[in-house]
């Protein structure tokens, strides 16, 4: 029976999630003053058989029957309709909530207040109604919550790309915690992240808002190519853009109006294009302007949606901590949170992606082996070898069968690989250890089920590309064994590395203390010097997440108040 009751109250609050556009009306003239004397009521189950066929998650509801269980049903938020200091601060939370990217629309304010006002109007002792004001309030904290601490997006959720799994916990019994200190806003202050860059983010968020407030920037539009010496109008579209977004900081009217690409102009257009992930050439050309095009309210959804991304990231990282950002290209070592080692990194291409995930660095091998996957050896090993049977020999591979590590070696020159197909191919291919070999002289394993791993690479002329997306999907390293120094430092010395790399004899080494990996997605960031940076969404998970983002979930929309 109880839990049929919660059933009932929830869709009283799934009632309310269909409604006009938040329209900033102020607290104090929707609500009570906190000085209000303290008249507790119970919830009013009445409501049950109206709202039997309620779409809500169960854990939600399961959450809801604890929580006013444990309270005998004794209302939350009001005394009769009038919200006290709880309801209040909560309804206070909740219109702040785009200071954290999350737009208050998502928790239900306008029909909030609309209860409100319909219970002040009639001025009755309604139980039906104050028993929905009350779940639908207490359900809205725990949505609220829920997004503040592990994020809007479920990232087990999307279909690909991320191997990240937040960590929930009872939101109800946190609220019932809440509510015995009388803190409610401080609450949800303390569940948002602690990170230094979440801080910033925000910060960059909430100054893009009032910049949009006081205007937008001038788009340049399409335009022809434009470099230094050029002297043409379009250059005054390209310097009054940079003014507006502050690289450019002459104000001059008549330099912003003169036709030359001068020095100045050069100058700014490269910290434009290093702040967006391109090569700082000083030249206005198609991958600049795309960035330039993009609109306001596309970057302030860019930083809401990265913001979301780091709700899911831990607030304690380790001792030691890698982080490979996919959209940049790079990966930073940290050590007691101090940064030891930055480089750039190649990573998976469009259709072998790198993955988003939380990992362990737990040993490194010098002089590794490549196992090649099957689906590589089938797609692309054996199309090579219909043409030349000496494919293998020549790159250093040898043709094994049963076992990676079988020692008996199948010679490939003596297979008709004509009669060979993908769906009959009975072997395995490694390649052998050797500064030719696809890993280069250093692997650092992580124990994941995508065999998903950092390695050194041969093709080191990569790195010298802006855009790195490359490789088959694990993350090749522009320095790997000055990281192999860093997290081997007090383990192994560095003369003893240099001992077992020109041994040429493949040697795993564990780990005294395992280094934590995070591979994220991440397009938008405060960098160390305070500058807002954005990346190209290479993989396209911003254009998938943002309507994602911003849509009610089923719960939330599927009935009308009645």
């Amino acid at each position: 029976m109880q839990y049929a009751v919660i059933v009932t109250i929830l869709v009283a609050f799934n009632i309310f999630c269909l409604s006009a556009d938040y329209n900033n009306t102020p607290i104090d003239k929707t609500i009570a003053s906190e000085n209000e004397s303290s008249i507790f009521a119970k919830l009013d189950l009445r409501i049950l058989d109206q709202y039997l066929n309620a779409n809500v998650p169960e854990e939600h509801l399961h959450e809801l029957l604890d929580f006013y269980t444990a309270r005998n049903n004794d209302l939350v938020w009001s005394n009769y309709g009038v919200l006290h200091k709880n309801g209040i601060e909560l309804l206070r939370s909740i219109e702040n909530a785009w200071q954290h990217g999350l737009s208050p629309k998502f928790y239900s304010v306008d029909n909030i207040k609309y209860e409100i006002k319909n219970i002040e109007k009639n001025r009755l002792f309604n139980p039906v109604n104050i028993s929905k004001l009350d779940i639908l309030l207490t359900t809205t904290y725990i949505d609220y919550a829920s997004d503040l601490s592990t994020g809007r997006l479920n990232p087990g959720h999307l279909k690909v790309g991320w191997e990240i799994f937040t960590h929930k916990q009872n939101l109800a019994k946190y609220l019932t915690q809440s509510l015995l200190h009388g803190k409610i806003d401080e609450s949800l202050e303390n569940l948002a992240p602690k990170s230094t860059q979440y801080q910033k983010l925000s910060n960059a968020l909430q100054r893009l808002i009032e910049q949009k407030e006081a205007g937008e920037w001038p788009y340049p539009g399409l335009m022809d190519k434009l470099e230094k010496n050029d002297s043409v109008p379009e250059v005054i579209k390209i310097k009054k853009y940079l003014f507006a977004t502050g690289y450019l900081h002459n104000s001059n009217p008549n330099y912003l109006t003169n036709y030359l690409f001068d020095d100045e102009l050069a100058v700014a257009l490269a910290n434009f294009q290093a702040q967006h992930g391109l090569e700082q050439d000083s030249i206005v050309g198609k991958n600049t302007l795309k960035q330039m095009n993009l609109s306001f309210d596309y970057r302030l959804e860019q930083i809401k949606i990265n913001l979301d991304r780091l709700r899911w990231l831990p607030d304690n990282i380790s001792t030691r901590d890698i982080i490979v950002n996919i959209p940049d290209f790079s990966l930073n070592y940290f050590q007691d949170q101090s940064l030891k080692q930055k480089m750039n990194v190649v990573v998976g291409t469009n259709k072998n992606y790198t993955p988003a995930i939380k990992d362990t660095i737990t040993s490194i091998v010098f002089n590794p082996q490549w196992n090649v996957p099957y689906s590589m050896a089938v797609d692309e090993i054996i199309p090579e070898l219909k043409k030349d049977s000496n494919y293998l020999a020549k790159r250093n591979f040898k043709l094994v069968s049963g076992s990676y590590f079988s020692k008996s070696e199948i010679d490939a020159t003596k297979i008709n690989w004509n009669d060979v197909s993908a769906s009959d191919f009975p072997y395995l291919i490694v390649q052998k250890s050797g500064s030719t070999n696809s890993l280069g002289l250093v692997k650092f394993m992580l124990p994941n089920n995508q065999n998903i791993y950092l390695h050194d690479t041969p093709a080191d002329h990569l790195f010298n590309r802006w855009q790195r997306n490359f490789s088959h999907g694990c993350v090749r390293l522009e320095k790997p064994f000055q990281l192999a120094e860093e997290i081997l430092d007090g383990q192994i010395s560095h003369e003893k590395v240099k001992e077992i790399v020109a041994s040429k004899e493949s040697k795993t080494i564990r780990l005294d203390k395992p280094v934590a990996v995070h591979i994220v997605y991440h397009t938008a960031w405060v960098d160390s010097q305070d500058r807002l940076q954005f990346r190209d969404d290479i993989y396209g998970y911003d254009e998938m997440s943002i309507p994602l983002f911003n849509t009610p979930s089923k719960w939330q929309e599927t009935t009308t108040l009645q």
